[in-house]
């Protein structure tokens, strides 16, 4: 998987060349790429929000150190680019991983370590950390990437951290899930190819009649 710089210059590069003769330099530098998803930021913030609701387990005990557990920092907003050297981006990722053959974990002390561990890796990535949805066998992720960073190399470096928390053991599974999104969901970039399709084919409105 590549990141959103590596797909930029891709792009640019194979642009330039098919024009390389009538526009030698037909790009600047600078560009901005926008993330987006079947969910916007608000609506994802407030399903991660809810994991532990969504989740209940019978103890109450059990089910309030959930709740307490749980991650958001309200001062990321990850529906709004970050300012880099060559323009603006958002990179904002939701990371799902699982716990390997259904098992479940309910010690405090391990969910703590678990949930610091994500919080650190974070703050030493300079990832942007929005929420974190922990529950007995899986956890969801909010955060703001690096334009240079692959998503998939993102998750990886979480996953690897988490598993620290148990000596390396295989406590995830191999698979994970990994989306964008951003401040407007698909169905908004959908109207708006619709939009520019429809006025794309519209037929020209015919001319008023002259007077005779």
């Amino acid at each position: 998987m590549s990141s959103p710089s590596e797909i930029v210059r891709s792009v640019k590069g194979r642009l330039q060349y098919l024009i390389r003769d009538s526009i030698p330099n037909a790009f600047r530098r600078n560009y901005h790429i926008q993330s987006t998803g079947e969910a916007n930021s608000s609506v994802l913030g407030q399903y991660v929000a809810g994991q532990a609701e969504k989740h209940p387990l019978a103890d109450d005990g059990v089910q309030a150190r959930f709740q307490a557990l749980q991650f958001h920092d309200e001062a990321v907003d990850l529906s709004k680019p970050t300012i880099g050297t060559y323009g603006q981006f958002l990179n904002s990722l939701q990371i799902v991983v699982e716990n390997t053959e259904n098992w479940h974990e309910v010690r405090e002390h391990h969910l703590q370590r678990v949930r610091d561990v994500i919080v650190r890796a974070c703050e030493k990535k300079q990832w942007r950390l929005s929420r974190i949805g922990l529950v007995s066998d899986h956890i969801h992720v909010l955060l703001g990437a690096g334009v240079t960073e692959a998503p998939q190399s993102v998750a990886l470096s979480l996953m690897n951290n988490v598993a620290f928390v148990y000596d390396m053991k295989r406590i995830l599974k191999f698979s994970c899930y990994v989306g964008t999104f951003g401040g407007y969901d698909r169905g908004a970039v959908r109207k708006h190819e619709q939009r520019v399709a429809g006025s794309a084919g519209a037929s020209p409105e015919p001319r008023p009649k002259e007077e005779e």
